[in-house]
């Protein structure tokens, strides 16, 4: 087991890594402002800032508060934990899948799944949600702010 402290400090390490990477990439788009709204790298760049402000902001939060943090522990290996750990595969699964099938597909296929792991058993329920959530999807980022999906390797 490890304590909250250490785990604090480790979660705090790796988002500020993966912020300033995400902001570095960024800056390889164009940010200014054009007739279209922001350039494309502007979004990416604001949401790794963000991780970099918020992992400053826990790795501070755990310093002031390091003795209650210290006596905490953290239990990865409970019970609870076990739908947590089945979510972040279908997360790494739904990433790999989107390159392979292309977002709508492995979107579809992931959303099922996610709803069947939280127990969600509702042919309906699920059927409903996986199509609102693709048509949200496909409407906002697709039509409204012409967002160009990842496309299937069998299709390019």
């Amino acid at each position: 087991m490890f304590s909250m402290l250490v785990c604090n400090y480790f979660v705090s390490a790796v988002f500020l890594v993966l912020g300033g990477a995400m902001a570095y990439g960024a800056l390889e788009f164009p940010l200014a402002m054009t007739e279209h709204g922001p350039g494309p790298g502007f979004w990416p760049f604001c949401l790794g800032g963000a991780l970099v402000a918020v992992s400053l902001f826990l790795f501070c939060f755990s310093l002031w508060h390091r003795e209650a943090l210290k006596a905490r522990q953290v239990a990865f290996a409970t019970e609870a934990n076990v739908p947590v750990y089945k979510a972040m595969g279908l997360l790494v699964l739904l990433c790999a899948a989107i390159g392979v099938l292309g977002f709508f597909p492995a979107l579809a296929v992931f959303i099922p799944a996610l709803m069947y792991l939280l127990r969600c058993r509702n042919p309906r329920w699920i059927g409903g949600t996986t199509v609102g959530v693709i048509l949200f999807v496909y409407v906002v980022f697709g039509l409204v702010l012409n967002t160009q999906f990842p496309q299937s390797v069998f299709l390019e």
